[in-house]
C-alpha cells in the first residue's frame, strides 16, 4: 500500500490536476443534472377502467368486476386487488409486491383482461389499461381565466395547448375545463307522439347514410379509374337538410322535427379560478426531462403567444413545480453552506488554517465528484440527495482530519513532509478504511429497503456510499501529494510538543490543556471501572424508561409545513350542478379575499363520487395553492382563518385536506371492514364511529358506507313488452331521450380534432320522471305504447359505490388526528376497543398508514441486525480479538440512548422512518471513535506497554481527532436541527423552512446519538478495556 501511495505522491502534479478536473466535471454536472423535488418513485400499481354507459354499481360489480377480478387473481406478484363499482363504470386497481418488473406486470394484466373481455355485458366499452406513474403528474398548471366566452375560452386553450405540446420536452397538455364537442338534436315528445316514429330506424337510417361508399374501379380503354360515393356529413348545416323517412308523400328531414345545435356535452363540473371562469392546462413532461429548463420553455411559448390572445384574458401559473425546486435547492445549497462554514471554523480552531484549508478541500472534491457519479448513473438532484450531501459534511472531513493530524504529529517530531503525509496515510491506512467501510456498509441494506419508501429513501444510501468512497480516496491518495504544497505547520511552543510526546512515549504528568484534563479524569473513572459501567447503564435504563412515561411517542413520518391543500365541500343533501357549484361559490366567496395566504383559489363543483382520496358526500372542492412560507401565516393557522369564515354557512360541513409529502399520501388511520351480511355492517361501523367520537382525538373521520339517496328503478315485464312487439334496444333508445342522449351518428367537422357525436335528446325542460311516465314507445308496427302498459317506475335507495378488496365487499373508516395527538397512540386505543366489541361475520383489517409503518419497521430491524452482522464481522478482521470488538461495538448501544435523549431535549416523537434510518447510519458513524480508540490501544500494546498504560496513551492520543471528528459532523447537522436557514447571497435568515422539518428527526437523532455515544465512549471503552484485560490478546505476548 506505501508503494501506491508513494507513487502518487510521486506524480504530485498529474495527481493534483486529475483531481482538479474531476472535481470541474462534477461542478458542470451539478448544473446540468436534473433536478426535481422528490424523488421519482416508481408506485407498484396498475389500474383499468371499464366503462358502460349507464350501467348501476351493483350490476356493475356482478357483471364487470367479479369476471375481471376471477381472471386477475392468478397473475403472480400481486400484493391487494381492490375494485370500485360506480354509476356507468368499474374500476379495479392492482397493487404489486415491490420489486414487480412494470412491463411484465403491463402484459400480464393485459393479456388477462383481453381473454375475459368476452364475458362482459355488450355495448360495455373496451378496458382502459394504465399503469400509475409519478413521473407522468403535471408539473405546472396554465390557467386561462377571464371575462370570456366559454366557447371562446376553449378554443384559446386548445390553440395554446398544440403550441406547448411541440416543446421537445414536453410529453402531453391536457385541458382540465375542456368540454366535448357534440352536435345535439332537440326533439320534444308531441313530435315523437305526431309522425310516429321508431328511433331505431332513425339511428340506421342516419347511419348508413352518413359513410363514404367506395364503389370500386371503373376500367375502360382511357385507363382505370375510382368511383366513390361521398355520402358523409361534413357539417352542421348538412344536417339540417338531412332525409329521415317518408310522410304522407312528404319527405321529412331533420330540420323538421327537431333543433339542430353545435354545443358540448354536458358539464361533469364546474370550474372557477379567484372567482372567475377558468379553463387549466396540464403539463407534463417526458420521463427524464429537467423540470426546470422544460417549464421555462414552456413559459416562453405561452409569452410569446400573448400578444395575440384577448386583452381580458388573464394567464396564471400554478403548482409550478420548477418554483418549488429552485426553492427547497436554494435552501438547502444554503444548509449545506452553513454546514460546510461551521465544520471549518471548528477545524481551523482546532488544527490551524494551513491544515484547516487541506481538509476543507476534501468537501468540495468530494461532493461534486458525488454528483458527477449521480449524474453518469442517471440519477436526479433532490431533497434527499441534497440532504444526503448534509448528513455527510461533518463525516467526510473524518478521514482528512486523522490524516492531516497524525502527519503533523510526524512533523513535529523531525520527519520530512512528504514522507510525514505518506506515513501518515500508510499507518492510518487500515483504521481509515476499517471505519469508511463501516460507514458504508450501514447504509447498504437500505439499498434493499422494498416498497414506495424504500424507493423514495434509496437515493440516500446511494448518494452517502458514493460521497465516503470520494472522501476515502481523497484522505489517502490525493491529501498526501497535495500537503507539502501547505508548507509545514506552524512552530508549536514547546509545551504543545513536550505535551504531545509526553501523550506518545514520555512522562505523562507533562501533559497540558484538554489532554492534561482528561488524563485527570480518566484516572479517577479508572480507579472504579465497575462502578462507572453500572452507573452507565443505570442512567441509560433511566433514559428508555423517562422517553417511554415523557409522552412524545411514535409517529410515522414527519409532518411538514404543506404548500398547498383542498378545502372538500361536503354535505349529506342530493344536489343538481347547479344547486352544488351555488354552495361551492358562497364558500369561495368569504375567503377571496385571503390573498396574503394564498395565491390561487382553483373550486371545482361537481360529483366526486369516484376520488377516492375525497371524503364521501363532496360537492365541490377549492384547492388553494398557498403564499411562500415565509411571507404568510402558518397553514394550521391559515386552515382554522378558513373554518371560523365558513361556520355560519348552514347545511354544510367542510374538511381542509392539507397537503401530505412523503411516501404517504393518505389519511394515517384506515380500517377496512369485510363482511358477510352486509346488513349488519352499516350498524357496526356507526358503532365504531361513535366510539372513536368518546375517545376523542380523532377529526375529520369518515367511512364508505352509501349515502342516503333515491334512484328510479324502471321494471320492465319482458312477456308484456314483447306482447307490445317491444325489445330492450327499443326500450333503452327512448329512455337514452331523458339523459345522455341516444347517439344517432358521428362525423368529423373541420373545428374539431376528433369525432363528434350526433346525439338526439328531449328538450331540457321535458327530461323528467314525469314525462318518462308518460313516453309512447313506437314499434315495429308504428304503434304508439304507453310505457307504463309494461313497465314499473319506482324510487329506490342509492347505492353510489361499492368497494372490494380481494374480491370481497368492504367498507372502510378512515380518519385524521387532532394536533398533538399521536397517531400510534389512538391505533392501540382502536385495537382495543376492536378486540373487545368485535362482531361475528365482520373482520377488521388496519391500512393505510398503519400497514406501511409495520412494513417499515420490519424491514429497517432487519437492516439494523443485518449491519451489526457486516460491522461485526469487519471489526473482527481488522482487530482479531472478540472482545475489543464487543468493546468497538458498545458504541451502537450507547449511541440509541443518545438517539431517545436528543429527542426528548428537543421533544419530538420518534420518527419510524427518520429515526430508523437514523439510527442505521449512526452505527457506523459512531464506530469510527471506538476504531480510532481500540487501533491506537493495540498499536501501544504491540509495542510493549502495559493494559492500562495503553488505554490511558490510546485516550490521550485520540481524545483530540474524536472529538473533533464528531464536533464536526454534529455541527454539519445544526442547522437541521435547529431548522436554520442562513441566505448568503440575499443575507436572509429564515427559520423552520420546510425542507428542514423533513429531516429534523434523523438529524436530531444522529447529533443526539453520536454526541452522547462520544463522551460516553472517552471514559466507557477504557473501563471496559481495563474490566476485560484477561481478554486482551497481547496479554502473553510481552
Amino acid at each position: 500500500m506505501e508503494n501506491i501511495i508513494e507513487a502518487f505522491t510521486l506524480r504530485k502534479r498529474a495527481t493534483i490536476l486529475f483531481l482538479i478536473v474531476l472535481t470541474i466535471c462534477g461542478y458542470f454536472s451539478y448544473t446540468s443534472i436534473p433536478k426535481e423535488d422528490n424523488p421519482n418513485v416508481k408506485i407498484p400499481m396498475i389500474y383499468t377502467v371499464i366503462t358502460h354507459q349507464g350501467i348501476s354499481p351493483t350490476d356493475s360489480k356482478k357483471l364487470i368486476l367479479r369476471p375481471m377480478e376471477m381472471a386477475l387473481r392468478s397473475i403472480s406478484g400481486i400484493k391487494q386487488l381492490k375494485s370500485y363499482a360506480f354509476e356507468g363504470s368499474g374500476v379495479i386497481l392492482i397493487e404489486f409486491h415491490a420489486g414487480f418488473d412494470s412491463d411484465k406486470a403491463l402484459r400480464d394484466v393485459r393479456a388477462k383482461i383481453n381473454d375475459t373481455e368476452h364475458e362482459l355485458p355488450k355495448d360495455t366499452d373496451k378496458p382502459v389499461i394504465k399503469e400509475i406513474n409519478l413521473s407522468l403528474f403535471p408539473v405546472l398548471n396554465i390557467i386561462l381565466t377571464g371575462n370570456i366566452p366559454q366557447d371562446s375560452l376553449i378554443s384559446i386553450a386548445r390553440d395554446l395547448r398544440d403550441k406547448v405540446e411541440n416543446v421537445q420536452d414536453v410529453l402531453s397538455v391536457d385541458i382540465s375545463g375542456d368540454r366535448e364537442d357534440i352536435v345535439e338534436v332537440i326533439i320534444n315528445p308531441e313530435t315523437l307522439n305526431y309522425y310516429g316514429f321508431n328511433l331505431s330506424q332513425i339511428k340506421q337510417m342516419i347511419a348508413e347514410n352518413n359513410s363514404l361508399i367506395a364503389v370500386g374501379k371503373v376500367k375502360n380503354e382511357g385507363g382505370s379509374f375510382s368511383v366513390k360515393i361521398p355520402s358523409t356529413v361534413e357539417s352542421v348545416n348538412e344536417l339540417n337538410d338531412f332525409p329521415i323517412f317518408s310522410y304522407k308523400n312528404k319527405v321529412i328531414k331533420l330540420k323538421d322535427i327537431a333543433v339542430i345545435k353545435k354545443t358540448y356535452k354536458d358539464p361533469e363540473y364546474i370550474a372557477r379560478v379567484n372567482g372567475t371562469s377558468a379553463i387549466v392546462l396540464e403539463v407534463t413532461k417526458r420521463t427524464g426531462a429537467n423540470i426546470i429548463s422544460t417549464i421555462s420553455q414552456v413559459k416562453d411559448v405561452v409569452k410569446n403567444q400573448q400578444k395575440y390572445l384577448p386583452n381580458n384574458l388573464k394567464i396564471i401559473y400554478s403548482q409550478d413545480q420548477s418554483e418549488n425546486i429552485k426553492s427547497m435547492v436554494d435552501d438547502l445549497e444554503n444548509g449545506i453552506l452553513l454546514a460546510v462554514i461551521l465544520v471549518t471554523i471548528v477545524v481551523i480552531f482546532s488544527v490551524g488554517g494551513r491544515s484547516a484549508l487541506l481538509i476543507a478541500l476534501s468537501i468540495p472534491s468530494s461532493f461534486l465528484i458525488g454528483i458527477l457519479v449521480l449524474e453518469i448513473s442517471g440519477l436526479t438532484l433532490n431533497i434527499v440527495v441534497l440532504f444526503s450531501l448534509i448528513l455527510t459534511v461533518g463525516i467526510i472531513v473524518d478521514d482528512a482530519i486523522v490524516v492531516s493530524e497524525y502527519a503533523d504529529r510526524k512533523i513535529i517530531e523531525g520527519m520530512c513532509i512528504n514522507k510525514a503525509f505518506v506515513h501518515s496515510a500508510v499507518r492510518m491506512f487500515w483504521p481509515i478504511l476499517t471505519s469508511t467501510l463501516v460507514k458504508v456498509v450501514v447504509f447498504m441494506p437500505l439499498l434493499f429497503w422494498p416498497g414506495v419508501i424504500g424507493q423514495f429513501m434509496k437515493y440516500m444510501p446511494i448518494t452517502v456510499i458514493i460521497i465516503l468512497t470520494n472522501s476515502i480516496l481523497f484522505a489517502l491518495f490525493f491529501q498526501p501529494s497535495m500537503g507539502p504544497l501547505f508548507g509545514k505547520p506552524k512552530k508549536f511552543d514547546l509545551k504543545i510538543i513536550n505535551s504531545m510526546k509526553a501523550a506518545e512515549e514520555g512522562d505523562i504528568h507533562n501533559l497540558e490543556g484538554l489532554s492534561k484534563r482528561y488524563h485527570n479524569l480518566l484516572k479517577s473513572v479508572l480507579n472504579r471501572p465497575k462502578t462507572f459501567i453500572a452507573s452507565s447503564f443505570l442512567l441509560l435504563i433511566s433514559v428508555y424508561v423517562f422517553f417511554g412515561i415523557s409522552g412524545t411517542g411514535v409517529e410515522f413520518f414527519p409532518k411538514i409545513e404543506p404548500e398547498n391543500a383542498v378545502i372538500a365541500i361536503k354535505t349529506g343533501i342530493d344536489l343538481s350542478l347547479e344547486e352544488r357549484d351555488k354552495i361551492t361559490k358562497s364558500v369561495e366567496q368569504k375567503i377571496l379575499n385571503m390573498t396574503s395566504d394564498i395565491k390561487v383559489f382553483y373550486s371545482k363543483s361537481g360529483n366526486f363520487d369516484r376520488d377516492d382520496s375525497l371524503p364521501k358526500n363532496t360537492i365541490g372542492t377549492i384547492q388553494l395553492e398557498l403564499a411562500d412560507w415565509k411571507n404568510r401565516r402558518k397553514a394550521d393557522i391559515i386552515f382554522k382563518d378558513i373554518k371560523a369564515r365558513v361556520s355560519d354557512i348552514k347545511g354544510i360541513d367542510i374538511e381542509i385536506l392539507a397537503q401530505q409529502n412523503g411516501p404517504s399520501q393518505v389519511k394515517p388511520i384506515t380500517i377496512n371492514f369485510t363482511f358477510r351480511d352486509f346488513d349488519k355492517v352499516p350498524k357496526f361501523v356507526n358503532k365504531v364511529r361513535l366510539a372513536m367520537e368518546k375517545m376523542g382525538g380523532f377529526k375529520e373521520v369518515e367511512d364508505t358506507n352509501s349515502t342516503p339517496g333515491i334512484d328510479w328503478k324502471i321494471d320492465i315485464n319482458r312477456e308484456l313488452a314483447a306482447i307490445f312487439k317491444l325489445n330492450a334496444i327499443d326500450i333503452g333508445n327512448n329512455l337514452l331521450l331523458f339523459t345522455d342522449g341516444l347517439k344517432l351518428s358521428s362525423f368529423r367537422p373541420d373545428y374539431a380534432d376528433d369525432e363528434v357525436d350526433i346525439v338526439l335528446r328531449l328538450d331540457p325542460k321535458n327530461r323528467n320522471i314525469n314525462e318518462m311516465n308518460q313516453l309512447n314507445i313506437i314499434n315495429k308496427d308504428n304503434q304508439k305504447i304507453p310505457i307504463t302498459n309494461f313497465a314499473n317506475i319506482k324510487a329506490t335507495d342509492r347505492i353510489n359505490k361499492i368497494t372490494r378488496v380481494d374480491r370481497e365487499n368492504v367498507i372502510t373508516i378512515k380518519s385524521d388526528v387532532e394536533k398533538g395527538v399521536l397517531v400510534d397512540d389512538k391505533i392501540k386505543e382502536l385495537q382495543e376497543w376492536l378486540s373487545k366489541n368485535s362482531e361475528e361475520g365482520i373482520d377488521y383489517q388496519f391500512k393505510g398508514e398503519t400497514e406501511d409503518q409495520k412494513e417499515a419497521s420490519s424491514f429497517l430491524g432487519k437492516a439494523f441486525s443485518l449491519a451489526l452482522i457486516m460491522m461485526f464481522m469487519i471489526m473482527l478482521i481488522q482487530f482479531n480479538s472478540f472482545y475489543h470488538t464487543i468493546v468497538v461495538m458498545s458504541a451502537v448501544f450507547l449511541s440509541t440512548v443518545g438517539v431517545l435523549l436528543g429527542l426528548i431535549v428537543t421533544w419530538q416523537p420518534f420518527g419510524v422512518v427518520m429515526c430508523g434510518i437514523g439510527i442505521i447510519a449512526l452505527s457506523g458513524i459512531v464506530l469510527n471513535n471506538n476504531i480510532l480508540y481500540i487501533d491506537t490501544y493495540q498499536h501501544l500494546r504491540k509495542n510493549g506497554h502495559d493494559v492500562k498504560d495503553s488505554i490511558i496513551r490510546a485516550g490521550i492520543q485520540r481524545v483530540r481527532p474524536i472529538l473533533l471528528t464528531a464536533s464536526t459532523a454534529i455541527l454539519g447537522l445544526l442547522p437541521m436541527i435547529f431548522g436554520l436557514t442562513i441566505n448568503f447571497f440575499t443575507r436572509e435568515i429564515s427559520y423552520d423552512a420546510p425542507s428542514s422539518q423533513w429531516w429534523r428527526q434523523l438529524s436530531t437523532s444522529i447529533a443526539g446519538g453520536l454526541a452522547f455515544a462520544t463522551i460516553l465512549t472517552l471514559f466507557f471503552t477504557p473501563c471496559l478495556l481495563l474490566i476485560g484485560k484477561k481478554f486482551d490478546p497481547f496479554i502473553n505476548k510481552k
